[in-house]
């Protein structure tokens, strides 16, 4: 501690009350050397704390800093070399008296509330980046709520705020198609939010970043063209825009990221081409509730879908997920219903719970080799699927994650350990699941209501010990040890090896389905081309026999 000053390493945590009342102007040298950090609420309420000259290896100005300051007229930062990166949220709010500032490259960011309730902060009109370095990349919220430049904007402008070359805020719009400075450089959080006579924005195209939620709520805005530069649409940007029809013809080539809620409710959207970009990530909700969005097109650099991203975007038909898009997140096109076709990437390895729930217009789902988990509920209800195709790498099937669906076959790949509780629930047009490998485990229910059904497994009953008691729940017949095809077609069974758990002959055993090809019967030879059973005849006969499937080609 020296003059009241408490250092933690290179950090200035605290300054006694002592040291508060004693303090006026603090050059440079008061502090350590070396100090890189000033702490939140440091200096909050110093009463007659009234010039600061910020040592040059300072980086990070905390969160509440200089608080309510009131004689606090300078805070200036060293110009021959400044490594100043952030000033924290309401650093220097309500320091009344504050009017000169002096900042330099270097810095990044200003947080939310930073200057708020500053009645002498004005622009620097002859030198603005002393105000708005040009290395900012970030304005918080209201940064500069309440000081002059925000109070008293000037007319030419039409009712925006500046602050430097950045956009902070919005009083009287008087016209509803806004002209930006040619020179601006961003638009701060918030900064339009809520702006109910904004229709369109021009001389965006020199904006190197866009703020979070800087558009949020704009109701009347129909168009605008994003930048040339840009790289992150921030979360929130265009939330709730429910008349924005169009961000420009094509989307900036630099553009990598969509953030969380990004576009959600834009209710008008109805369609947006990513190809020309290097969008890597679609973020949560990033396109929830756009009822209008039928076609959306993606880059190859495409990773990650998260969660809700689609969500309720009722009128999407059609999807292709490049072979880049690893992970679909929960939620992510669920209730998208009139989404009839959709095109998996070689590349996809998870699909998330609920991922596709309620997407009633689904007719067909064909998962790639690379597919190792169909997450809970992942297509829940999707009743209008009538082909279901698994790829040999999946491993886990999620529970209720096929219920509903209104398939007549499936096959199991060998790869498959896990088959969640109520997987295939009401699949009441399943007639046959063949198992080509040992599963660990399948939970309860898991082929509830699937009145027709009849199970063929490569494996043995005793394999089977460690499933819930309740997954046959609906008493269906399986048979055990069968001789299978690699595509899954039923070549052979054991007479000795069936489960045959109801005795009503409602509860018959279904044919065997081999695609292109009818079943005819069973016969004792492997190579005989006429039946000596029928499907359920085989219970004739001998205990220890082996049976041996008889197709024929349709219509022979």
């Amino acid at each position: 501690e020296s003059g009241g000053f408490v250092y933690a390493d290179d950090w200035l945590v605290s300054v006694t009350q002592a040291g508060k009342e004693a303090l006026g102007t603090v050059p440079e040298t008061q502090f350590q050397t070396g100090i890189v950090g000033i702490a939140a609420q440091t200096f909050v309420a110093s009463p007659d704390l009234s010039v600061v000259n910020l040592p040059s290896s300072v980086k990070y100005v905390g969160d509440y800093a200089f608080y309510n300051c009131p004689k606090l007229y300078a805070f200036i930062t060293n110009e021959r070399g400044s490594s100043l990166r952030s000033i924290g949220e309401a650093a220097f709010a309500n320091c009344g008296a504050l009017a000169n500032i002096r900042l330099h490259d270097g810095l990044l960011s200003i947080g939310a509330f930073a200057f708020m309730n500053c009645l002498a902060v004005t622009n620097n009109e002859t030198y603005p980046y002393l105000l708005v370095p040009e290395t900012v990349e970030s304005i918080g919220q209201r940064a500069f709520y309440g000081t002059d430049l925000w109070n008293n904007p000037k007319e030419e402008n039409n009712g925006v705020i500046y602050a430097g070359k950045w956009v902070v805020g919005y009083g009287d719009i008087r016209q509803s198609e806004v002209e930006l400075i040619e020179d601006a450089e961003g638009i701060a959080d918030f900064a339009f939010a809520s702006c109910a006579a904004l229709s369109g924005v021009q001389n965006l195209s020199n904006v190197s970043h866009i703020g979070v939620g800087a558009f949020q709520g704009c109701t009347a805005l129909v168009s605008l063209s994003l930048p040339r530069s840009l790289e992150t649409i921030e979360p929130q940007t265009f939330y709730g825009c429910s008349s924005l029809f169009s961000v420009g013809s094509t989307l900036p080539r630099t553009l990598r990221t969509v953030g969380d809620l990004a576009f959600a409710q834009c209710t008008t959207m109805e369609s947006l081409d990513f190809s020309p970009t290097q969008v890597e990530s679609v973020g949560l909700g990033a396109f929830w509730g756009c009822s209008s969005l039928n076609t959306i097109t993606f880059d190859e650099r495409l990773e990650t879908i998260d969660d809700y991203a689609f969500f309720s975007c009722y009128s999407l038909t059609s999807l292709t997920l490049p072979a880049s898009v690893k992970t679909i997140g929960e939620r992510s096109f669920g209730w998208c219903l009139m989404l009839e076709d959709v095109t998996f990437g070689e590349g996809l390895e998870r699909i998330g719970a609920f991922a596709f729930r309620n997407c009633e217009s689904l007719t067909k789902i064909a998962l790639p080799a690379s597919v190792e988990e169909v997450g809970d509920y992942a297509f829940f209800r999707c009743s209008s699927v009538k082909e279901l195709s698994l790829g040999e790498g999946l491993v886990r099937i999620g529970a209720c994650a096929f219920s509903g669906l209104g398939i007549g076959q499936v096959v199991l790949p060998a790869s498959v350990k896990e088959i969640g509780a109520n997987a295939f629930r009401d699949c009441t047009q399943l007639t046959n699941v063949v198992m080509l490998g040992e599963i660990d485990y399948i939970g309860a229910h898991a082929f509830y209501n699937c009145i027709d059904l009849t199970v063929y497994a490569a494996m043995p009953l005793s394999a089977a010990a460690g499933w819930d008691g309740s997954w046959n729940s609906s008493y269906r017949p399986v048979f055990w040890n069968c001789g299978l095809s690699e595509e899954g077609v039923v070549l052979s069974v054991n007479v000795s090896d069936v489960s045959y758990p109801h005795p009503d002959p409602l509860y018959g055993c279904s044919s065997p389905v081999r695609e292109g090809y009818d079943f005819l019967g069973w016969a004792a030879s492997p190579d005989a081309t006429e039946p000596e059973y029928d499907q359920d005849g085989w219970s004739e006969a001998p205990q220890d026999a082996v049976l041996y499937a008889v197709y024929a080609p349709i219509g022979k």
